[in-house]
């Protein structure tokens, strides 16, 4: 952990810069301003990143805490860029960016998902129960069509269900066993993303198309990111 000095007041200025460029983001998409779109989506992720190496480099985090971070924000500025597919690229390419960016987001969330598990102790396998619950709530919403997803996709759905709820355990079991800042803060920014994920699949997919539920789950999404930032500075 280290004081408030002058990396502290960088990063959370760079944390600052991204919610707030992940905003102009949204307003940009609302008005199909393509390329500022792309750049503030882009730039907004670099941000946390870059806070997150900063974080880092004047902490004393150790070698593999800061790897998992550093490999979950990494991966979530490149889903981020591989997700921006209106903006970058022909439609036929689309599908193909898409899966990239889920693929990216999915490896974030095992990167975080193997860090609670080196934070942890003691295995609780009854907090692992939030896994197969979390697939069901993705099936019902699927099934009863809450979620107008194509039937060719309810696999990686699920998937991601089952990748999202073992970070969600993890989180919850670094938090029920030593409940101190760094797991609060960390715990904290796993279940934001999660619900960031169903934010963002009912913005995609649900009844809720709208600008403010995009604003919602884009503020979820950056929020939870800079709390993995936040999350090595207690460290």
């Amino acid at each position: 952990m280290f004081g408030l000095g002058t990396p502290f007041w960088v990063v959370a200025a760079l944390c600052a810069a991204s919610l707030l460029l992940a905003w102009v983001m949204v307003y940009s998409e609302a008005k199909e301003y393509h390329i500022v779109t792309y750049l503030s989506k882009t730039v907004a992720s670099i941000c946390f990143v870059s806070a997150g190496f900063i974080g880092v480099a004047v902490s004393n985090v150790e070698k593999p805490f800061a790897l998992l971070v550093l490999g979950g924000l990494v991966f979530g500025m490149l889903g981020d860029i591989f997700l921006c597919r209106v903006q970058i690229a022909r439609e036929e390419y689309w599908d193909i960016l898409l899966n990239a960016g889920g693929a990216f987001f999915l490896a974030g969330h095992l990167c975080y998902f193997v860090l609670f598990i080196t934070m942890g102790g003691t295995l609780h396998l009854w907090e692992y129960i939030l896994v197969p619950l979390l697939m069901m709530l993705v099936f019902v919403l699927m099934k009863t069509q809450r979620w107008k997803i194509p039937r060719k996709n309810w696999l990686s759905y699920m998937g991601y269900a089952l990748v999202s709820g073992l970070m969600l355990s993890g989180a919850m079991e670094v938090m029920i066993e030593d409940p101190l800042p760094v797991e609060i803060t960390l715990a904290s920014a796993a279940f934001i993303f999660i619900l960031s994920d169903i934010a963002l699949a009912t913005w995609n997919y649900g009844r809720f198309h709208t600008v403010w539920m995009r604003y919602i789950c884009i503020s979820l999404y950056y929020i939870a990111q800079i709390l993995f930032v936040f999350g090595i500075l207690l460290n």
